[in-house]
């Protein structure tokens, strides 16, 4: 086996995020609230999230119309608390977009 590299890029069109994931594998949709507590600013409560059964849903932090129109800028410190109707699995996901480069192991 090798290691090929099928693409690499100095810049990229794609943009470096970071996200919440949340999935609902029930069968009722899920009531999910949000707290962000930030550095520098009061606790920011109650920011309503839904995911409707048996579904997954993506929240860009950078996204001001997902999170309930909160803007966060990048690099900002902050902590997340959850709240939900129902059991959920939450995830969160950072991508970092520096130089792009894609690799298959053949």
């Amino acid at each position: 086996m090798r290691l090929k590299y099928l693409f690499y890029s100095e810049t990229t069109s794609l943009e470096g995020h970071e996200a919440i994931i949340i999935l609902n594998c029930n069968k009722q949709n899920a009531e999910i609230m949000a707290d962000i507590c930030l550095e520098d600013k009061n606790l920011i409560k109650d920011i309503k999230l839904i995911v409707t059964a048996e579904r997954v849903k993506y929240f860009r932090m950078d996204h001001p119309n997902e999170i309930g129109g909160l803007r966060i800028n990048r690099l900002v410190q902050y902590a997340l608390k959850f709240r939900s109707n129902i059991e959920v699995i939450i995830q969160y996901g950072r991508w970092m977009l520096h130089n792009l480069i894609l690799l298959i192991l053949v």
